[in-house]
């Protein structure tokens, strides 16, 4: 079995490990490793780049090349929009249409700019059935998928923490008796988990370690990076005012610190705990703890104080195995730090109660084009395979004849007959040898589209990189301030200039609009069923508020990207992809205006008789015409 690897990008700390499958569900860690990311991970212009980089160094320092070996990741907390939504009983077929309309009612941002999923949590004692409903905009999700595709690994799973560490204590804690409480206090913020018998349930706190740090390093008058190694270092929980103070006042100032922040957490753990029992869920009988910052000293001390409950360390590899090469002394003391890693890595392995996957939909693309290419290559070979046959047999049957007409030249009439059927078996086994060449350039096709699509959205997410400052003097802005923008596609339609024989002068087909006009060229001519350019109708912000002509240069920029890009010089003849008229000529209050380029292929595309788009038939908004 193949090495994968389970990649934790918390706020705060970069956690990897590698597991092999040991069994049929049995998993083994092999390696693992921690490397924090500062504070600057936590600010959002600025965390791409900081955990690719750290995920390249660490996976380095560990001995892990890649090339293409399997990932899974998880999204930290304080970038998952998640909610528990109860559903009335439903069947299993329409599931999925109801929780796309809780979707649109919960989530606060709209569907388009997110990556959703759902995971199926049973039904409940009172009928109604449960999910799990989680979101992330799917800018955020892009990063992390260009961060794990930058280090040559797979992308499989995206999942988010609350239900990785929910699939983690079920595998190595089972069904305990009464309610357990699990919380994890990460960087950012804390998970408070709720499972017993039957229900689950999770709740974000924005109050995690950073808050310890950084109020601590104001305090002390020292950078963020000192206070949090001094933390570490020497920091502990205040047990309250009955014990005596470190002489040293660094250690004393870190202690009353950490024991206010955490007191502010258990505040919110208290009325967590209450809604959790609104909702028909019993009081905790247990806390475990996992996360960075529960490794301060007397953190337990002080939660059990405060909650009067068992306390014990989460440990999310009780039931993994653990190979020999991995020193247990070291392995111990971040153990309880790794549950989202663990839970990961139970995907691969087991069926897991909570089944999350945030995977960006053009790789969930990719990966069904994928899994289908080599069904479809064996359908041509297989074709190709039934027509060398019939071939074969038809050539036995020639050569039969040829001997008979050799040898009984009176007998000619007859033998006529069995001429003609053969020409026509012939015929049409050479058509149908045309037509699986016509399949097979089809296929090819929808390989192109994927490929445009994507240096397409490669070019747009570079221009939306930088906002938008006018150059032009009609502006007369110099000291403006830049504004942000947004710029994506509505429409793709192919067109043509290559001539068709048997419509040339007749105009163009009925329904099919004429293609526009590009400024230095002709109008193209009746469409053909192969397409040598394409269409490409965009929608972006108004920027008439920061220019008077912000839309036209906006737009120029645009074209001179995908011009420029590198990706889109290998499909697109630069010098002849350019803007046509159509800019929209919008008010000042308009939020987003349109406009429209014609791109020329390098290589012609073969269509489809009914659309004229291979790829775009059954695709909302992107077909042939939109």
């Amino acid at each position: 079995m193949k090495p994968f690897l389970c990649i934790d990008f918390g706020a705060g700390t970069l956690k990897l490990a590698e597991f092999v499958s040991a069994k049929a569900g049995a998993l083994r860690l092999c390696k693992y490793g921690v490397r924090p990311l500062g504070l600057a991970a936590s600010k959002e212009d600025e965390r791409g780049p900081i955990i690719e980089q750290a995920l390249k160094e660490l996976m380095a320092e560990l001995g892990i090349s890649g090339k293409g070996q399997e990932a899974y990741i998880c999204v930290p907390g304080y970038q998952v929009f998640s909610k528990f939504v109860a559903l009335p009983p439903v069947d299993d077929a329409k599931l999925g249409q109801i929780v796309q309309y809780e979707a649109q009612q919960n989530v606060p941002f709209p569907l388009d700019e997110v990556t959703w999923h759902y995971a199926d949590l049973g039904t409940k004692e009172t009928g109604e059935r449960e999910v799990l409903l989680a979101a992330v905009k799917t800018e955020v999700i892009e990063m992390y998928f260009r961060a794990v595709q930058g280090a040559n690994l797979n992308l499989q799973i995206v999942d988010a923490s609350t239900a990785a560490l929910h699939n983690a204590f079920r595998y190595n804690y089972g069904e305990k008796e009464g309610c357990t409480m699990l919380l994890d206090i990460g960087a950012k913020t804390s998970n408070v988990l709720f499972i017993e018998k039957g229900r689950f349930f999770a709740r974000g706190v924005n109050i995690g370690a950073n808050s310890i740090t950084q109020e601590f390093a104001n305090e002390g008058q020292m950078t963020f990076e000192d206070a949090e190694e001094y933390k570490k270092s020497y920091g502990f929980v205040h047990l309250g005012g009955g014990y005596d103070e470190p002489e040293d006042p660094y250690q004393a100032m870190v202690s009353k610190i950490a024991r206010q922040v955490l007191t502010r957490l258990q505040i919110q753990i208290n009325q967590t705990i209450q809604f959790y029992r609104g909702q028909g869920g019993s009081t905790p009988d247990r806390l475990y703890l996992s996360g960075g910052a529960s490794l301060l000293n007397y953190t337990a001390d002080f939660f059990s104080e405060k909650l009067d409950l068992q306390i014990e360390y989460f440990n999310p590899f009780l039931n993994v195995e653990i190979d020999p090469s991995v020193d247990s002394e070291q392995f111990s003391l971040v153990a309880n730090t790794l549950g989202e890693v663990a839970g990961l890595g139970l995907r691969k392995v087991v069926d897991c109660p909570a089944e999350l996957n945030l995977i960006p939909k053009s790789e969930r693309i990719n990966k069904i084009i994928d899994k289908k290419k080599p069904y479809a290559l064996a359908a041509v070979y297989a074709l190709a395979g039934i027509f060398w046959v019939i071939g074969w047999f038809n050539g036995l049957i020639v050569s039969e004849q040829e001997e008979k007409h050799r040898k009984i030249t009176a007998q000619i009439a007859p033998l006529q007959k069995n001429q003609k059927q053969m020409v026509d078996r012939t015929k049409a086994m050479n058509e149908a040898a045309e037509q699986a060449k016509m399949y097979e350039e089809l296929f090819q096709g929808r390989f192109q589209w994927v490929k445009m699509l994507d240096a397409l959205q490669a070019a747009l997410v570079e221009m939306e990189r930088e906002p938008f400052k006018s150059t032009n003097e009609v502006a007369n802005q110099p000291d403006a301030e830049p504004v942000p923008v947004a710029v994506w596609i509505t429409s793709l339609r192919v067109v043509s200039n290559l001539p068709n024989p048997m419509d040339v002068g007749m105009g163009f087909p009925r329904g099919v609009p004429p293609p526009p006009v590009v400024r230095g060229q002709s109008p193209v001519v009746t469409p053909t069923n192969q397409a040598d350019k394409l269409s490409v109708k965009f929608r972006a912000r108004n920027l008439i508020s920061a220019s008077a002509l912000g839309n036209q240069e906006f737009s120029q920029r645009v074209a001179n990207m995908i011009q420029t890009n590198t990706a889109c010089a290998k499909l697109f003849v630069s010098e002849q992809s350019v803007l046509t008229n159509k800019i929209d000529q919008v008010t000042f209050d308009a939020v987003t205006y349109g406009f429209e380029m014609v791109l020329q292929l390098k290589t012609p595309i073969k269509q489809e008789a009914k659309s004229g788009n291979p790829m775009m038939d059954g695709v909302p908004g992107m077909g042939g015409g939109n």
